[in-house]
């Protein structure tokens, strides 16, 4: 297949070019109003149901009818319930921006709680000390891990930290479960605590995920002195509304909206973008494009013979990815302290929270499984049980204080919801950049290992928006932003 010299650069252009972007997913939101702000004319292109999904996914839901339109509005962000972390910079940045950094309220903070053993919950502990320090003390007093296998895994850091050992050179290739091996970690603590650290942090199981972005990951996590196992746990309805408040951040900056419910074709001319004609026969002319649907509509959009041509686009269409399925549980109950819960059942983590801000009485208990294609086809009966049964272990008076019947629920199954990070995958990865040197590409499957789809996808519209502001000989710094950039030097 051709390859293309990514390096090539479209000459300068307008501040005002025109800028197109395809869906109406956070990513492509987020290029938009980037964009928009400096001053680029953008048209986005696409239905507002493109925003059910930031990811190639599809989804099916089924439960209470009251909660089926706020599980919609959720699918606009994530199928997955929010969980916010102080590494997630660029989320935060786009926030203040829309004045919407209140959906971090203090009432929403709590620990990572891990539960290796049946209703024993443990938290890492945390400690105002430097990084080798904070972490070396931290493990050494870490309960949820047997002794030995603690000091192991600090022996192991000590001697990385002071360079007597180095990480082994093949971590891109190495599963988690080989790394772990090799740093001593017994069998039960790799089941118990590793695995489902690794099903939160990347979608998967430690024998399938690369150990490369599980420290990756890992290190993103501890090496912000507020971090570490520190979370906020949204309330549900902040984050059912957030893509809501760009959009309309974008209407109010005089950004055009062209609904699209069919699949459109792109107009490729000598290895460019030229347009893209409608189904009405309308043609969008513009100098950049940005293509921010999920991957499963990557074939309609593009001509076939692009897609046999160019080795990106092959293996865009290649991408394995892993399923989801979430269940909420919501009923109303006086003041509670969120928490957030790895586990070693049917679901690989546990959430409860609030549903609304102001903090309200209504909670939320989310049921997580990811990478786990069995639970995939359980019914939505089984399902719920397993969610029920969840509830009565670790919230005993919560469970017992309701009838099944004054439980309202909803499923979310996502065959599709998260980017495998395992060693084949991690080696077609794609770049925004495509071969098409007009052309980029938007989505949290470009830049995985955030520990959140959001702000991967929010990272991924940062991204092509410099990309366009760099190529045209302008600064990729908003400066006329109220709170900055939306992009962040911090993890540079």
């Amino acid at each position: 297949m051709a390859s293309c010299d990514n390096r090539s650069v479209c000459p300068p252009l307008p501040m005002n070019s025109r800028v197109i972007i395809v869906g109406q997913t956070l990513a492509g939101l987020t290029a938009a109003l980037r964009l928009q702000t400096a001053g680029y004319r953008v048209t986005i292109v696409g239905e507002a149901q493109d925003m059910d999904i930031t990811r190639p996914c599809s989804r099916e839901e089924s439960g209470d009818a009251s909660l089926l339109g706020l599980s919609s509005r959720l699918l606009a962000s994530s199928p997955l319930p929010w969980i916010f972390h102080h590494c997630q910079t660029a989320t935060l940045t786009l926030l203040k921006h829309l004045a919407a950094d209140n959906y971090l309220d203090p009432r929403c903070r709590t620990r990572l709680e891990f539960i290796p053993r049946r209703g024993k919950s443990y938290i890492f502990p945390h400690y105002r000390l430097p990084l080798a320090g904070r972490l070396g003390l931290g493990v050494l007093t870490f309960r949820a891990l047997p002794l030995y296998d603690r000091w192991r895994l600090a022996n192991y850091l000590e001697k990385v930290w002071e360079g007597l050992l180095a990480f082994p050179r093949d971590l891109d290739y190495q599963s988690v479960e080989t790394w772990l091996n090799t740093i001593g970690q017994g069998r039960d603590t790799k089941l118990t605590v590793w695995e489902p650290l690794c099903r939160f942090l990347l979608g998967g199981s430690i024998a399938t995920c690369t150990a490369s972005q599980f420290l990756r990951v890992l290190h993103r996590m501890f090496r912000d002195p507020r971090g570490g196992t520190r979370f906020h746990l949204p309330v549900l309805a902040c984050q059912a509304s957030l893509v809501s408040r760009v959009r309309n951040r974008l209407l109010a900056a005089g950004a055009t909206f062209v609904p699209q419910a069919s699949p459109s074709v792109f107009q490729i001319h000598d290895n460019r973008v030229d347009g893209i004609q409608l189904q009405d026969g309308t043609v969008l002319k513009g100098e950049w494009f940005i293509f921010a649907l999920p991957l499963s509509h990557m074939k309609a959009w593009l001509p076939e013979r692009l897609l046999a041509r160019f080795s990106f686009f092959y293996n865009l269409a290649q991408l394995p990815l892993w399923p989801a399925v979430t269940v909420h549980i919501s009923l109303s109950h006086p003041l509670w302290t969120p928490r957030f819960l790895l586990t070693t059942g049917p679901f690989h983590w546990l959430t409860i929270r609030h549903l609304e801000y102001p903090v309200s009485s209504q909670l939320i208990l989310s049921c997580v499984a990811v990478g786990d294609p069995m639970i995939m086809a359980q019914s939505d009966t089984e399902l719920l049980h397993a969610a029920l049964d969840v509830m009565r272990t670790y919230w005993p008076d919560l469970h017992q204080a309701f009838p099944p019947s004054a439980f309202q629920h909803v499923i979310i199954r996502a065959p599709q919801a998260f980017f495998a990070t395992d060693p084949s995958a991690t080696a077609i990865c794609p770049t925004n950049q495509s071969p098409l040197p007009n052309l980029l590409v938007a989505g949290e499957w470009t830049d995985p290992g955030w520990l959140d789809s959001i702000e991967s996808a929010i990272r991924s519209g940062n991204a092509c928006a410099a990309i366009i502001q760099t190529k045209n000989g302008h600064s990729s710094r908003v400066d006329n932003l109220r709170s900055g950039p939306l992009t962040s030097t911090h993890d540079a």
